[in-house]
């Protein structure tokens, strides 16, 4: 019988084990003989490369849930419910994504265009499923918010942050009618995307 713990272990590496598999399958199909079979073998290993890269990207936001809440992902909107309420943000509405130390962990702080923000544990329940949600966002760098989220948590005493984005958290957010949420103050905040601005901005999903 499989422990809990590795039962977790392996449930988390799913995704990187199958681009493996798939990689390691590229490479004997390349080296059965042929051009057709070394191409075909070649391209697959280039395939499960590349996927390898974001299987390891998506592990920094796959985490044991610890933290309080549940993430919910639902037609282009980010939800996070807590035990004493929770709120929606939809991505074409995020204006700028950060890393904030709060007194119960790190979590995702979304600055929204109407000037509210909404902050979510990274170890919420459900809080994998911000890769791809972040993803759909323009120009925005998912090799560093994997560094960020796999470096958390965040140093308190390294700096008071920059400006408006050390107060976030600070005051209370509002969701959906019925729902508002006041965070702890956080502390010093990590600035990682900001949507782009001017002609030909992509907008957001």
């Amino acid at each position: 019988m499989i422990r809990p713990a590795a039962r977790a272990f392996l449930a988390r590496h799913a995704e990187l084990a199958a681009a493996a598999g798939c990689g390691a399958a590229g490479l004997w199909l390349a080296t059965r003989g042929g051009w057709f079979l070394a191409a075909v073998g070649g391209a697959l290993a280039a395939v499960a490369a590349g996927w390898a890269v974001i299987a390891l990207r998506r592990l920094a936001f796959l985490r044991a849930p610890s933290g309080p809440g549940v993430v919910e992902i639902d037609e282009g909107q980010i939800g996070w419910l807590g035990p004493a309420g929770g709120g929606y943000a939809a991505l074409r509405d995020i204006d700028a994504v950060a890393l904030v130390e709060r007194p119960d962990g790190p979590a995702w702080d979304l600055r929204l265009a109407d000037g509210r923000r909404m902050q979510v544990p990274l170890a919420a329940a459900g809080a994998g499923a911000l890769y791809d949600a972040f993803a759909s966002l323009p120009g925005i760098d998912m090799a560093a918010l994997a560094r960020a989220a796999a470096g958390a948590t965040i140093g308190a005493g390294d700096g008071a942050g920059d400006g408006e984005d050390a107060a976030a958290g600070a005051g209370p957010v509002s969701g959906p009618p019925g729902r508002v949420v006041a965070f702890p103050a956080a502390g010093r905040a990590v600035p990682l995307w900001r949507r782009p601005r001017g002609p030909g901005a992509a907008g957001g999903v």
